[in-house]
């Protein structure tokens, strides 16, 4: 989408071609999808939580695999859970169902097994909206908020290893980096999202690396 607008920019207004007529429809089959995942994963798990309240408290950093580490049943109670969060996340800021968003939806969904929980994601989707309302991005859009909000969760091991406020900074880093970033590229990288979490990442973690060892030294 990003690519196109870039494209079209010298031939006067783009407007995107997004039908929201298919919500209703996307909507009651993530709410299925999670579901049905969310059952079989409390199935696995012996009909139980056991195991979810310590997958919250690991950090997401490469390599986590939740299967490996926790086994299949909490980890798909896991995914279930994100993708029931991001669901209510979209329909809080008034945005609605359409492909793109139910795609972004289920990447969030499958990283869910490697990485990604409610915890460490949480941070992420509030300094995206953060800087939408704080004027520090281009895009005004609900539906770019949107999905430069739930694709900006690729930054949530940040957030789990280092903290929330960092969570928080990560997430208003990459919603100002990925509405002007285009440029930088010129079109010519399709994964703009994935592109700017890039450079979110390489800029944030040896700062927030330093500023540990600071407060290590601070600390003996």
């Amino acid at each position: 989408m990003l690519f196109v607008e870039t494209d079209l920019a010298d031939f006067g207004d783009y407007l995107p071609y997004l039908t929201t007529e298919y919500s209703s429809f996307l909507l009651f089959f993530l709410c299925g999808l999670c579901g049905l995942l969310f059952l079989t994963g409390y199935l696995l798990n012996h009909r139980s939580f056991q195991g979810l309240a310590h997958l919250f408290d690991v950090s997401g950093k490469l390599v986590t695999d939740f299967v490996t580490i926790f086994a299949l049943g909490v980890t798909l109670m896991n995914m279930a859970i994100m993708g029931m969060l991001l669901l209510v996340f979209i329909y809080l800021l008034g945005g609605q169902l359409s492909g793109p968003l139910l795609g972004a939806v289920l990447t969030v969904v499958g990283f869910s097994a490697f990485g990604n929980h409610w915890k460490n994601s949480m941070p992420i989707l509030i300094g995206v909206v953060l800087a939408t309302r704080l004027g520090f991005t281009t895009e005004t859009s609900t539906f770019q908020l949107l999905l430069t909000a739930i694709f900006g969760t690729s930054l949530a091991p940040i957030s789990g290893y280092y903290g929330p406020i960092a969570g928080i900074f990560a997430g208003i880093a990459h919603a100002a980096l990925v509405s002007n970033i285009t440029y930088l590229h010129g079109g010519l990288n399709l994964y703009n999202n994935g592109f700017s979490s890039g450079f979110v990442a390489a800029a944030m973690v040896p700062l927030l690396d330093e500023i540990n060892q600071i407060k290590r030294r601070m600390n003996q």
